[in-house]
C-alpha cells in the first residue's frame, strides 16, 4: 500500500514496488502471513492475486464492474473502503444495484442500441419456462423489467429471430407474438453445394456420396436426423481418415459423428449396405468414383 498522502504514482511503479515484496512473503516456508493488497488498479490487484495476495482493499470502493466481477469469480476477500465517495459503508447495498455494476448482456444490449440491430436466439425451445416469460415481454414491449433499476425500454426496436428444432413445444402465447417459417432439410444438390463452401478439399465423388448417404438417412424414422452441420462434421472426418470413397465399413467406423443416438445408430447400422449402394449408384446404375 501507499502510504496515505504521498503523490499518485505509476502503475508499473507500484507494481514494482509491492509485487516484489508478495513474492518475497510467497518464498518464506516458516511464515506464512496473510496479504493484503491495498489498490485501486485493476492490473495491480490482478497480478497480485497471481502472485498469492489473501485480500485485496480498494480505496474507490471497488467502482468498476470488471473489479467487482474479478473479486466474485475468484473468491478473494476484500475491503470495499469507500463507497459513493464517503466513508459511509452503509451505501453497500445502493451501489451494488445501480448502473455501475449492471453487466449488459445481449438481451439488453439489442433494447439499448441507439442504432438499431438484429437479435438471434438460437433454439429457443432448450430454453426454460422463466426465459420464455421474459421473451414475452420483449417480443410484445420491447422492454426489460429489471427489479432493482426499473424497466429498460427499447429506443429503436431491434429485429429478433427465434430458431428452434421442435425438442419440445413452444408456449402459444410466445408463438402468437412471432411469424412462422418452417426451414426443411435442403435438396441434395444445395446440401453439396454447402459442403462443398465449408471442405472445399473434399473430392466432388466423395462429396456426392457422403450427402446421398445423408439424404437417405433422412428418410428413416431416427429420433434425431442428422442436419447440415453433422454432414460437413462427416465431411471433414472422412478427409482426415484420408478416404476417397464411402463403403460399408467407412460409413459404419464413422456413424457416430452423423448420428447422436444410440438407437438410431442400431437402426442405421442395420441398412448401411442398401444406403451405401444407394449413395455410390449414379441414376443410370454407374458407380460413382
Amino acid at each position: 500500500s501507499t502510504r496515505p498522502g504521498s503523490k499518485n504514482i505509476s502503475t508499473y511503479e507500484e507494481q514494482r514496488r509491492v509485487i516484489q515484496i508478495i513474492k518475497s512473503f510467497r518464498q518464506q516456508h516458516d511464515f506464512k502471513p496473510l496479504i493484503s493488497l491495498d489498490t485501486r488498479n485493476f492490473s495491480t490487484m490482478k497480478l497480485g492475486y497471481e502472485n498469492g495476495i489473501d485480500i485485496l482493499n480498494d480505496i474507490t470502493g471497488f467502482d468498476k464492474q470488471n473489479k467487482i466481477n474479478f473479486v466474485s469469480k475468484n473468491k478473494i476477500h476484500f475491503i470495499p473502503t469507500v463507497f459513493k465517495n464517503t466513508f459511509d459503508t452503509t451505501g453497500c447495498e445502493d451501489i451494488f444495484f445501480s448502473e455501475d455494476f449492471l453487466e449488459t448482456r445481449p438481451l439488453l444490449e439489442a433494447l439499448t442500441s441507439k442504432t438499431g440491430s438484429v437479435l438471434l436466439i438460437d433454439e429457443v425451445d432448450k430454453s426454460d419456462e422463466e426465459f420464455e416469460a421474459l421473451l414475452l415481454e420483449i417480443l410484445s414491449e420491447f422492454q426489460i423489467s429489471i427489479p432493482e433499476l426499473g424497466v429498460r425500454k427499447a429506443e429503436v426496436k431491434p429485429l429478433v429471430i427465434l430458431t428452434s428444432n421442435n425438442s419440445r413445444e413452444i408456449g402459444d402465447a410466445l408463438k402468437r407474438r412471432c411469424l412462422h417459417l418452417y426451414i426443411p432439410f435442403p435438396e441434395a444438390k444445395l446440401e453439396r453445394q454447402i459442403v462443398q463452401a465449408r471442405v472445399p478439399e473434399i473430392s466432388e465423388a466423395l462429396q456426392i456420396q457422403l450427402v446421398n448417404f445423408v439424404q437417405g438417412i433422412r428418410q428413416l424414422d431416427l429420433k434425431k436426423l442428422p442436419a447440415i452441420s453433422e454432414t460437413i462434421d462427416w465431411a471433414k472426418t472422412v478427409i482426415l481418415l484420408n478416404s476417397e470413397e464411402l463403403d460399408a465399413k467407412l460409413a459404419e467406423d464413422t456413424l457416430n459423428v452423423l448420428l447422436k443416438h444410440q438407437q438410431d445408430i442400431e437402426i442405421v447400422k442395420k441398412e448401411i449396405p442398401a444406403l451405401v449402394s444407394s449413395a455410390t449408384e449414379t441414376s443410370d446404375g454407374k458407380s460413382i468414383n
